[in-house]
């Protein structure tokens, strides 16, 4: 029974293993077919792929000369932008000097109504110059005779003050007598004061002496304590004196003898004689009396000059109102002539100021209406009317096309500076560099999307060995 189960149960296994092994050969039989199918696939994706590697390499080419052609235009149109701004540069030098011809002209049309402006206004100053120049030949007329009339009476008054003046001097005279007078008192009086100062300083003088012996005493009274010393002193002074005299008394023995020769010392010179003597004395009687004589007349002199000074000092006393009254008017004449003069003199420096300013603004017209003929015949010419205008012209062009150079350059500097700037005010030199892309994928709208912390590197431009380097030959992907 054992066995038969076994048995049944082996056949059973055998026909599930039989149709395990069926099972398993139909799916081999699928899989053949499906790795055939991937095969074929395979092939064509493999046919594809090569077909995408050769189309990448041509689309890279066509890239990199597209990028070559579009340098080239961007070349192209930089040079022509360049002529572009060059012609708009050349046109607005063309316009401003455009304008500034018109400016020029407004302003020589101004000028010329200025200078006709000026031609009449200096010929109204002219003719205003003409009347008051008559006007001042009229004064001066008036001038003159006004100084004829006050020179006749300057004749009248010099000759009344020259009869004064003899009168002045007369009485002067008799003034100065009275003032030798007053200065021979003065003499006595300063002489009376020289005496007087010297009794003072006498005075002065004993004052000091007694002041002198007061001291002399009062040192006398300090030196009685030495009288021991003192008195041995004049005990050998007595004694010293004692021996002079005695010596004193031998000189005068020896001076008294007769019979000593060298005592006597004749005086040179010699005695006049009696008669000598008594015309000595005759002559200096009659020097005596002639200067008694010189004194009368002296004294006779002083008093006819005393009684004269009398009789001047009454005369100037009753004349002195008169010769005031005349000194006043005198004063007067003169200070009037003298205003008189200096007012003709001003008059006349004045005159000759306005001719000599009319005869210059004269020359200065002729100059103008000289200068004015020249500037049209050159106008007519088609020539500048003046050197001075045409370098004013030149210089006005040349300050014109430098502020232009000037405003060009800091708008070139301007925008320079704006390509420079980046987000949040900062400048820099540094090319900018990609922080976003664009997808590729036509679902979505071609909007710049970010990179993120892992953004592409971007090499530095290839230096001048890469020359050396040659160019890769890029070669087919085969899988």
């Amino acid at each position: 029974m054992r066995a038969e189960i076994r048995f049944h149960k082996a056949e059973e296994d055998l026909q599930t293993k039989d149709l395990q092994i069926a099972d398993h050969r139909k799916k081999e039989k699928e899989m053949e077919t499906k790795l055939k199918e991937f095969a074929k696939l395979y092939d064509v994706i493999k046919n594809e792929r090569n077909k995408c590697v050769n189309l990448i390499q041509t689309s890279t080419q066509k890239a990199a000369e597209m990028k070559e052609k579009i340098k080239m235009l961007q070349n192209e149109i930089e040079i022509l932008r360049h002529t572009v701004n060059d012609k708009d540069k050349i046109l607005q030098n063309q316009r401003l000097k455009h304008m500034t011809n018109i400016v020029k002209r407004d302003s020589l049309l101004n000028e010329l109504s200025k200078q006709k402006a000026v031609y009449m206004e200096m010929k109204a100053q002219q003719d205003q110059q003409k009347m008051d120049m008559s006007k001042l030949n009229m004064m001066i007329n008036q001038g003159e005779e006004e100084s004829t009339r006050l020179r006749d009476m300057y004749s009248k008054e010099l000759k009344k003050r020259n009869d004064r003046g003899l009168k002045l001097i007369q009485i002067e005279e008799e003034v100065a007598t009275f003032y030798e007078k007053v200065n021979i008192e003065d003499q006595l009086i300063r002489n009376g004061n020289v005496e007087l100062q010297t009794r003072e300083e006498e005075i002065r003088f004993l004052n000091m002496q007694m002041s002198e012996d007061k001291r002399s005493i009062e040192l006398l009274r300090k030196m009685v304590p030495q009288k021991r010393a003192l008195e041995q002193e004049r005990e050998i002074l007595q004694m010293q004196l004692e021996q002079c005299q005695e010596r004193m008394v031998e000189l005068f023995k020896e001076l008294e003898d007769p019979k000593n020769v060298d005592r006597v010392r004749y005086l040179e010179g010699k005695d006049p004689t009696p008669t000598e003597l008594h015309e000595k004395i005759e002559g200096l009687e009659m020097r005596l009396a002639e200067k008694e004589e010189h004194l009368l007349e002296k004294d006779l002199i002083f008093e006819q000059v005393t009684r004269l000074a009398e009789r001047v000092k009454k005369k100037a006393e009753s004349g002195k109102e008169d010769t005031l009254e005349l000194a006043k008017k005198v004063n007067d004449l003169q200070a009037k002539i003298k205003e008189t003069t200096r007012k003709m003199m001003a008059m006349v420096s004045e005159l000759s100021m306005n001719q000599a300013n009319a005869l210059k603004l004269q020359q200065n017209l002729k100059e103008k209406e000289a200068e004015l003929e020249q500037c049209y015949i050159r106008m007519e010419k088609g020539e500048p009317p003046n050197d001075d205008y045409e370098r004013a012209w030149l210089r006005m062009l040349r300050d014109g096309e430098i502020r232009q150079r000037d405003k060009e350059e800091i708008r070139l500097q301007e925008d320079e500076e704006e390509q420079y700037k980046i987000a949040g005010g900062v400048t820099t030199t540094a090319e900018p560099r990609p922080n976003a892309y664009i997808p590729d994928d036509d679902s979505e709208l071609p909007i710049p999307r970010p990179y993120g912390k892992h953004a592409p590197f971007k090499p530095s431009e290839p230096g001048s060995t890469m020359r050396h380097v040659r160019k890769p030959i890029p070669k087919p992907i085969e899988i």
